[in-house]
């Protein structure tokens, strides 16, 4: 049992170290990359985007939520909408050209509900009386690679609208966008704690094991 709770310590040392420094690296690295100057969405080559890139937009088109997140008494408290990147084609048609997803939590909601109902009420309009981007938020984040939750969500919901899987493979750009770098501190700090914990943890490990017990 000894044996067992000082081996266990060691462990748990090495593991909360090495998390604990991949915390701390990720947020510094993420922090400064968030320092240099924002892309702008809109104005980007959507397949050149970038894990982690600084990006910036004035979102004036939006549409459905491809995931949410609910608490233990069945609330949402996030979403992870749809955005479009729309381009006018020769014809003068309007097409989504690619898609990425926007993480947004229950705070904005109503904010992200309405541009989606204009966004809807735009794109069905066949007398072109409606006006575009009526409502529109300006965000500021950074680009997060898409979890297999997140592509796996998306490609259904582009399945739901008619898109094919080859449709898909060249539309879909897996990133999120997420709205909160200021968060990223709690990451550092987070990963600070843990690296200390997880040395206090080897040194006590370290000492059970000269000390024979």
């Amino acid at each position: 049992m000894v044996f067992f709770n000082k081996t266990r310590a060691l462990v748990f040392g090495i593991g909360f170290i090495l998390i604990g420094l991949g915390c701390v690296i990720y947020g510094t690295l993420l922090t400064v990359n968030l320092k240099k100057p924002a892309v702008d969405l809109y104005g980007t080559d959507w397949t050149t985007l970038k894990t982690n890139q600084h990006v910036e937009v004035d979102l004036d088109f939006l549409i459905d939520p491809y995931m949410v997140f609910e608490d233990d008494k069945g609330k949402e408290t996030s979403r992870v909408y749809t955005i479009p990147d729309l381009i006018v084609a020769d014809d003068g048609m309007v097409y989504m050209s690619h898609f990425i997803g926007v993480a947004v939590t229950s705070n904005d909601f109503d904010k992200f509900d309405k541009i989606v109902s204009n966004s809807w009420e735009w794109w069905n309009d066949e007398e072109g009386t409606v006006e575009f981007g009526k409502d529109t938020v300006h965000l500021d984040g950074y680009l997060r690679k898409a979890s297999s939750n997140d592509k796996k969500f998306m490609k259904e919901y582009l399945h739901d609208m008619g898109y094919s899987d080859d449709e898909i493979a060249q539309m879909y750009r897996p990133y999120v966008l997420m709205t909160n770098g200021s968060s990223m501190k709690g990451v550092i700090l987070a990963g600070a704690f843990m690296f200390v914990l997880g040395v206090a943890s080897l040194i006590y490990a370290i000492f059970r094991f000269i000390q024979g017990r």
